[in-house]
């Protein structure tokens, strides 16, 4: 199976380098569910800052509520790859371009994780790729 990146995703040079240093072929196309795949049921959702998270639970909610329920509704195991630290959810995290608290963050988490079956994983920025890769050939 090819692997699909969606046309709406940003800032990603540090991983279509890692696919192409590994020869690895990719096409870049509309995705509904996450901003990689490679056509099975499971889509990965690359996050690459926690305020981009914070973002997304908060300002952006109702938007990406949809999509987890996009996610469920066709059946898609949607990953959520957060390029941080798990730790630095937990730890006193702030950010002056949100309101956004660790803990509420971490609620929210939890909720969607028991409602949408959702799955997180974190890695350092540089290991990206590789962990996209490792994500969606696991859930072939």
């Amino acid at each position: 199976m090819a692997l699909i990146i969606d046309t709406r995703e940003k800032e990603n040079r540090h991983i279509t380098d890692y696919f192409d240093w590994l020869g690895t072929p990719y096409k870049v196309q509309k995705l509904d569910v996450g901003d990689y795949s490679m056509g099975g049921k499971t889509a990965v959702e690359r996050k690459g800052s926690l305020l981009e998270w914070a973002n997304n639970l908060g300002k952006q909610h109702a938007r990406f509520k949809r999509e987890l329920e996009r996610a469920k509704e066709a059946g898609i195991r949607l990953v959520i790859l957060l390029e941080c630290k798990r730790g630095e959810i937990l730890e006193n995290w702030s950010s002056p371009r949100t309101e956004m608290k660790p803990q509420t963050m971490l609620k929210i988490m939890d909720a969607w994780t028991q409602k949408y079956d959702v799955e997180y994983r974190y890695c350092y920025k540089a290991m990206a790729g590789e962990e996209i890769l490792k994500i969606l050939k696991e859930n072939v």
